[in-house]
């Protein structure tokens, strides 16, 4: 993995991951572009319109039209879901993050999920040799 990143991906902008993009952007956004994703369009044009209005921010932040999208376009990843099926879907449906991922991802999955999601996350993305992290949050 490359010591500067480039871009940041981030999946799941609800309750929990709006605001938790919002503090990664505005801390990493002298140094990085984000991709955002989610299945809620609304969010993402918000999101968008709220940090590219700064001539400072233009062209920061782009709207990933699916999570293998977010894969292909960032080596960083942060997914912040729901529950187990929306992990489930994001990573391993048609159009997932795992069609994208390398050995050259770092993948942190703080969604609201079971040990057993977690843990079907963790060996899969292993084994394709990007490097997962479990970093579950709580309201």
């Amino acid at each position: 993995m490359s010591s500067k990143v480039k871009r940041i991906g981030f999946v799941g902008l609800g309750n929990m991951g709006l605001p938790m993009a919002k503090n990664l952007f505005n801390g990493f956004k002298a140094d990085a572009d984000f991709i955002v994703y989610d299945i809620n369009q609304k969010t993402t044009s918000d999101f968008l319109k709220d940090h590219n209005t700064d001539p400072n921010n233009k062209d920061k932040v782009k709207i990933a039209k699916s999570p293998l999208e977010v894969a292909q376009e960032a080596t960083v990843i942060v997914t912040m879901l729901p529950a187990s099926q929306h992990v489930d879907g994001v990573y391993f449906g048609k159009g997932g993050l795992l069609e994208g991922l390398t050995k050259e991802h770092l993948v942190m999955d703080a969604s609201t999920i079971d040990q057993s999601m977690a843990t079907k996350v963790a060996k899969i993305l292993n084994e394709r040799g990007a490097t997962a992290i479990d970093a579950p949050v709580s309201g």
